[in-house]
């Protein structure tokens, strides 16, 4: 098992690492989902996304990349959409992707909890990794991606009625996204609260046993110098008895 040494300090490296992602700070939606992770000395988080709505393009000859028209993490507007489509000059498309995240664990009970509770909540694409080093990774995740093309070459191929209607569906998604966050916060939660319930009573066996251990040895060491001092009275009065006068 990992020492709880070795894991803090990879916590602390984790943690205090740049944020590398195109929107560079932590989402507000899963700051709370975050804390409770991070707060636990068992876990901790190395990368997330709340769920985003983007519009992107991939342009004809262009072997790297795409580009991104648009990007939210909430619900768009049709005129947010309208707009940044005037700029392509590609294939666009819209599309949604759900919330993940990968959060490390100290060991397999923790993370197979925590599996738990990703299912239930909905995320049923998640799983379990073991990498170098035993480093158990979780990587919450879901089914739930939509993405659909808007143009072509820069010229629209559906009409704005059509991207209305998409609109909605990445909408719903997004609020659907939402209410999974929540239900997974929840869970988490109550995993994270029954393992600090079970150490807590490991941990007041473990003193309980240490206690224990430590009277019995004050009771034995008693009884033996109450052995020793009960032999030398005794051969003290056999002494006395032998030497004294008639």
């Amino acid at each position: 098992m990992k020492s709880q040494r070795n894991f803090a300090q990879q916590k602390k490296t984790a943690l205090s690492d740049v944020d590398l992602s195109r929107k560079g700070n932590i989402d507000q939606y899963i700051l709370e989902l975050l804390q409770i992770v991070n707060d636990s000395e068992d876990l901790f988080s190395t990368s997330s996304c709340s769920g985003r709505i983007t519009l992107f393009e991939e342009i004809s000859g262009k072997k790297k990349g795409c580009s991104w028209l648009h990007i939210s993490h909430e619900k768009v507007q049709f005129e947010d959409i309208e707009n940044a489509l005037k700029e392509s000059v590609g294939n666009s498309y819209i599309k949604f992707e759900p919330f993940v995240a990968h959060i490390q664990c100290i060991d397999l009970d923790h993370a197979r909890r925590l599996l738990s509770a990703a299912n239930a909540a909905g995320y049923r694409n998640s799983g379990l990794t073991i990498g170098k080093k035993d480093r158990i990774l979780l990587a919450i995740r879901s089914t739930h991606t939509l993405q659909v093309p808007l143009s072509l070459d820069g010229k629209l191929i559906v009409s704005n009625d059509y991207i209305k209607h998409v609109i909605r569906l990445v909408n719903e998604k997004m609020d659907e996204n939402m209410n999974s966050i929540d239900r997974l916060t929840g869970l988490i939660r109550e995993a994270i609260n029954e393992f600090n319930m079970a150490k807590s009573e490991i941990n007041k066996d473990t003193k309980r046993k240490r206690r224990q251990k430590i009277n019995n040895e004050k009771s034995n060491s008693y009884k033996e110098n109450n052995i020793v001092d009960n032999q030398d009275f005794s051969e003290e009065l056999v002494a006395d008895f032998f030497t004294s006068d008639p």
